[in-house]
């Protein structure tokens, strides 16, 4: 074998062992030199050796492979980032700062972003858009300011719920988001910097967090399977008609996977679990009508002598929107003021709001005129 021959196969063997050396991070080359090269600068010697010395088919293979680590080495030097923080003090001498810290939990950790906007422009999300909460929640509750409410939406959101949206939001001082006090602190600022003044004055948890590991959401689960039957359950059963998840392909739209089953809209599960305890998974699978996600409850309401039969969008003090299909499968949306609802006379006043009322018209027993208004809670 010639001497030209041998120096081929070496700086082919080096060209491969480097670049190997170079994507697994190894140490430097030779071991304990005090000059010690880099594999990228030994890779590149043997990479212009085998191009002067190899045919045009190792040059074409040598180049290839150049390439491959031209870009692994644009990408080192790309600096890496990530939305995790990691709170240990907060320097209130900076609000700014600390809102800045509770965006980064708010769009990471907390899941906050999974169903809230911080954009009117945004397509609704499952939750109230945030955009100048930082004043807005000064509105919400009469009597309670604009901190004290957010305080309260944060440890206990069921408390109050923005009309049109149902009781979805989970308690995220508890698993599995298990949001810190100095996190609450921090994303607190940064929704009050949506419009508002930061208040840095300093609260008490208006919760005990020893109390959490023995909560009804923290005990093991009723239910016991494996995930994977499970996932063959959520087909063969046609949940996957309507919900989607990531990973499982979905039927298309106007086919079904069980002739009783329709493709209709509902919400995604694809990261239920990140925000959601085993406790509800539990609930919405043997109650499912316990808790309604906004958009998708169904509703049926009569207006000016037309009934709209369809799914609930939102509803404030004046006004429900509703989302109805046409036959032909189109989309279109109902503002329908609450003034303007038929009166319809109600046999049994029991589950109305199962029902779909809004509004009632009651006459007392002790007055002479009848009174309205909207349909709060039963």
């Amino acid at each position: 074998m010639s001497r030209n021959t041998l120096i081929k196969i070496a700086s082919l063997i080096l060209m491969v062992v480097s670049f190997i050396a170079y994507i697994a991070g190894a140490s430097a080359f030779p071991i304990a030199s005090e000059n010690l090269l880099p594999w990228s600068v030994w890779f590149l010697v043997a990479v212009i050796i085998n191009i002067v010395l190899w045919s045009s088919v190792m040059r074409l293979l040598t180049f290839s492979l150049a390439v491959i680590w031209f870009y692994a080495f644009v990408a080192g030097l790309v600096p890496e980032s990530s939305t995790a923080v990691n709170l240990t003090e907060l320097d209130w001498s900076d609000p700014d700062a600390v809102a800045e810290q509770g965006a980064l939990v708010f769009n990471g950790k907390g899941q906050c972003a999974a169903c809230h906007t911080v954009d009117t422009t945004a397509p609704p999300g499952r939750c109230p858009d945030l955009t100048d909460i930082g004043t807005n929640a000064a509105t919400r509750v009469p009597g309670m300011d604009a901190k004290a409410y957010l305080i309260e939406s944060m440890y206990q959101p069921a408390n109050f719920l923005v009309p049109g949206y149902g009781k979805i939001m989970p308690e995220v001082w508890k698993a599995p988001i298990a949001l810190s006090k100095l996190e609450i602190e921090a994303v607190i600022a940064y929704l009050q910097s949506q419009g508002g003044e930061i208040d840095p004055t300093p609260f008490d948890e208006p919760i005990d967090r020893a109390d959490a590991g023995t909560t009804a959401e923290a005990l093991p689960p009723l239910l016991t399977g494996d995930p994977e039957l499970g996932k063959k359950v959520f087909v063969d059963a046609a949940c996957i008609t309507c919900h989607a998840v990531t990973g499982i392909e979905s039927p298309a739209a106007g086919e079904t996977t069980n002739e009783d089953f329709e493709i209709v809209t509902a919400p995604d599960l694809s990261e239920i679990a990140a925000f959601n305890d085993m406790r509800y998974l539990e609930e919405s699978i043997l109650v499912p009508g316990a808790q309604i996600v906004s958009g998708y409850g169904a509703v049926t309401v009569r207006a000016k002598g037309t009934t709209f039969q369809g799914t609930l969008v939102s509803q404030d003090e004046e006004k429900i929107v509703v989302r109805t299909k046409t036959a032909d499968g189109v989309e279109e949306e109902h503002t329908i003021l609450l003034s303007e609802f038929d009166d319809e006379p109600i046999e049994e006043l029991t589950d109305l709001e199962a029902k779909g009322y809004f509004t009632l018209t009651l006459t007392p027993v002790d007055a002479d005129a009848p009174v309205s208004g909207q349909l709060v809670s039963e």
